[in-house]
């Protein structure tokens, strides 16, 4: 966002930023302009490596399970390596202030996660789309019945698994399902 401040103020670039935002948005302003078979095909592919980065760090715990959730350490007491996965897990840049994100980030799922039961027969197929790209659900190519059924199998999945193991939903409930 900085940068793009920057930018702007730079008399060549920044009109030119500012002309083409005003006459052609489609090439500056591009998500807003997909379909929603290119807003699916996207989220698939971001989900499909947040995964891969949650099956490599689930293979450094060992095989993880519902008996051995001590294995899976707190967000403040991660190593490097497996700080990197994690964030790849969340689909977040390993940067100062990120892990505090990625705190809110699962406050904000848990609270979703807890509404989800009683309005998740409203949403339309985009929204589901959404609900299952955010919480890192793989979708693939089911249609809206079975990502309805996978929601509420994840908020079952999560509802009683305390914070630790929570930073960690999206893999397990991958290896489990």
């Amino acid at each position: 966002m900085l940068l793009l401040m920057v930018v702007i103020q730079i008399p060549g670039p920044g009109d030119i930023l500012i002309l083409m935002l005003i006459f052609f948005p489609r090439l500056v302003l591009t998500r807003h302009f997909w379909s929603d078979k290119q807003r699916r095909e996207f989220f698939q592919l971001e989900v499909t490596k947040a995964l891969i980065s949650g099956e490599e760090l689930l293979k450094t715990y060992g095989n993880s399970s519902k008996s051995d959730e001590q294995k899976l350490k707190p967000l403040d007491k991660v190593d490097s390596s497996e700080s990197l996965l994690l964030h790849g897990l969340h689909s977040m840049y390993l940067l100062p202030g990120s892990s505090k994100r990625i705190e809110k980030r699962m406050e904000a799922l848990r609270v979703l996660d807890n509404l989800m039961p009683t309005v998740i027969d409203g949403f339309n197929e985009r929204q589901l789309v959404f609900h299952c790209y955010i919480r890192k659900i793989d979708i693939g190519s089911k249609n809206a019945a079975e990502m309805r059924d996978s929601l509420r199998e994840y908020t079952k999945f999560t509802s009683r698994m305390p914070n630790n193991t929570y930073l960690y939903a999206s893999a397990l409930f991958k290896q489990k399902y």
